[in-house]
Formats: C-alpha cells, sequence, structure tokens
C-alpha cells in the first residue's frame, strides 16, 4: 500500500493536522547500531550532569528505547534558554506555558506546555501547533515545545525571523541536516532531517538504532537555507514538533508547498492545491519506521522529573537503609543483653534507696 499524505474530500483554506499527516504505525523497529561518531555541545561535569544522564536513560528505557540507543551519545539531557525544564528524547512534554525573560532571544513570548501527542504536523510549514495564532505563517508566534520554527527556505511563511540565530540564541543550538540512508532499502531514495543541532543529532542515533539506518560521522552537516540547498520546501513530507523539525525525500516535489505557490502574507488565501503523492515504487517500510521513530524521540521538557535520583540510585538508598536498620537492632539487641547480664553494686543500691527515700518524704 503507498504511503501518502492523508488527504481530505474537500480541500479547506487551511489544512487540519489529520489533513496531510502520515499514516503513523506503532511501535518502533528492529535493527542493530554500529558506533556512534561526534557529540553535543553543552553538557556539564559533575554529579549533576551524571544524574542528568541517568535520568534521560530511564526516560528512554520507559517508553521502549533501545540498548543501542541508550548507550548512545544521545543519551543525555540538554537545556534551552529561557525554559528550567531539561530536555531528552522520548519525554513526554506538557506542563505550563512560561512568559520568556531576558535570558531568551524572544522576550515576552510564551513556550513550551506541547506534548508528545501533539508531536505531529503536517506537510505544511507552519502546521502542528496547540496553540498560538492562526493560519500557516510563523512569525510572532509562540513556540510550544520550547523550539522555533526550522526555515527552509527564505521568505517562507514568515520563517525569516528564525534564519540568523547563532548557536547561543537557537534553542538546540545552531541548524544542520543528516542525511538518512535506510541500510535495507534497495531503492535511491534519500531522507533528510533538518532542526537544530541537539534534535536532529538524537534523532539521527534513535533511528540507527531502530531503523537500520546507516551510521555515518558526516551524516549532520551544517544547514543554510538557499533555493540549491536541500531540502527545500516543496521536498519536506511531514513537520514535527510545531514545524520546528523536518523530514524531508529528495525525490519529492510537492506542489502544494513550492515556493512559488506560498501567500504573500497570513491574511492572504492559501493556495488551493491538494498535495502530490509519495513517489510511485517508494519502500515506505523505512518511511514508516523514520516517521514514528521521530515522533516518539524527537527531544521534548521532562516536565515531571519526579524522584531526583535515578533508579539505581534509589536502590543504593533503600539497600543502605535496610541495612543500617540491622545494624541497628543487632546494636540494641546486644546493649540490652549487657545490661541483663550485670548486677548493680552495693553503692548503686544504697544510692538508690537513697534517692527513692528522699522522693517519699
Amino acid at each position: 500500500m503507498l504511503l501518502v499524505p492523508k488527504l481530505s474530500s474537500s480541500t479547506s483554506s487551511m489544512p487540519s493536522d489529520d489533513q496531510h499527516r502520515l499514516f503513523r504505525r506503532k511501535g518502533g523497529g528492529g535493527g542493530a547500531a554500529g558506533g556512534h561518531g561526534g557529540g553535543k555541545g553543552g553538557g556539564k561535569g559533575g554529579s549533576s550532569s551524571s544524574k542528568g544522564s541517568s535520568r534521560a536513560s530511564d526516560v528512554a528505557k520507559k517508553h521502549g528505547a533501545s540498548g543501542a540507543f541508550l548507550n548512545s551519545r544521545s543519551s543525555r539531557p540538554f537545556h534551552i534558554p529561557g525554559i528550567k525544564s531539561q530536555f531528552m528524547a522520548y519525554a513526554d512534554g506538557g506542563g505550563k506555558p512560561t512568559v520568556l525573560k531576558s535570558d531568551s532571544a524572544f522576550i515576552g513570548r510564551q513556550a513550551g506546555g506541547g506534548s508528545r501527542s501533539s508531536i505531529y504536523g503536517t506537510s505544511h510549514f507552519g502546521s502542528g501547533y496547540p496553540y498560538g495564532g492562526y493560519g500557516l505563517f510563523v512569525s510572532s508566534r509562540p513556540f510550544p515545545f520550547g523550539f522555533v520554527p526550522v526555515p527552509v527556505s527564505h521568505g517562507y511563511y514568515g520563517g525569516d525571523e528564525y534564519l540568523n540565530m547563532n548557536d547561543t540564541l537557537r534553542p538546540g543550538g545552531h541548524l544542520v541536516t543528516a542525511i538518512i540512508h535506510p541500510s535495507y532499502n534497495s531503492s535511491s531514495a534519500t531522507f533528510r532531517l533538518t532542526g537544530d543541532n541537539s534534535s536532529v543529532t538524537t534523532v539521527f542515533d534513535a533511528l540507527v538504532a531502530n531503523c537500520s539506518v546507516a551510521n555515518s560521522s558526516s551524516a549532520i552537516t551544517p544547514f543554510s537555507p538557499s533555493v540549491t540547498t536541500w531540502p527545500l520546501p516543496e521536498q519536506v513530507v511531514q513537520y514535527y514538533r510545531a514545524s520546528s523539525f523536518a523530514l524531508s525525500l529528495d525525490n519529492y516535489n510537492n506542489m502544494a508547498t513550492l515556493l512559488a505557490n506560498a501567500p504573500v502574507s497570513n491574511d492572504s488565501s492559501l493556495p488551493q492545491i491538494p498535495d502530490t503523492p509519495l513517489p510511485l515504487g517508494l519502500n515506505t517500510t523505512p518511511l514508516q519506521c523514520i516517521n514514528t521513530t521521530i515522533g516518539a524521540s524527537v527531544p521534548l521538557a521532562d516536565v515531571n522529573p519526579g524522584s531526583k535520583f535515578s533508579s539505581a540510585e534509589i536502590a543504593g538508598i533503600v539497600f543502605g537503609s535496610v541495612a543500617g536498620a540491622v545494624l541497628l537492632c543487632c546494636l540494641v539487641s546486644c546493649c540490652c543483653s549487657k545490661m541483663k547480664g550485670e548486677k548493680p553494686s552495693k553503692h548503686e543500691k544504697t544510692k538508690y534507696n537513697r534517692f527513692e527515700i528522699v522522693n517519699t518524704r
């Protein structure tokens, strides 16, 4: 069965979340991973970093991450400006939105609150917002998941606002793209991930672990949008996380999302053009695995950290408490036995009797 963007029988002025969403299959994929090259910046040394890594591993394991992913560079959390929560793969997101302050490039805007259940957008830039704004233009909008939209072209649906951001200001780091080649895919299909460095690196490692994607230290490269740099807007098959992460297919050409067909403003009528089906003959098995794994693993905020201790630390505390209680009982028992075996001296009896006499007068 051909995997195509989901279309309604009638074309509305604005695509809904379901109209162009890829069909998703439940569960991850199988497959072993090779070694992992490179790593993400921004890590801190010391016990706090160790605890954060343990928490991130616990979260990923709880949501079914493979052992290969748990041992990868991406099983570590990271922070983004203006939001207190840690961000990590497989986290549920959610919580209450916050107002960004002076440590963010977007003072006064709302950020956060988006959950894993609303991670999928459509093939249209500006889709997938659980709250904030209308239409598809992304300028001046809040950031429901904490990350800013990923602009794939100049002058495209208000995305220019997020083009010239340095590594420090852009949540998750600079824009990058990763080439995805499923190793068991006999076709020449080439997929690409596009987003911030931390998110792309994390998802790439999850795809290597889950979907038998070919691992390469040179797969992830900096991305600067232009008319000659892929991905192009018409190559995107799915946006995620309020259009802050994209999956594209090199030989896909969606007429509905061409730059030439984009409206001039958010108040202009959207093009009444249906989405182009995915290429005939495309092996949909890797696409299904890639789409599902991105939806499950792309980093979100860990807003319900629960215990501040890792499972190993909790086990150590419980064992130590039980051992301490047993030792205390043994000491008390020994002391009681010793006291019973000793008889008070005559001098002690006299003092005790005098005390009684004094108190009875």
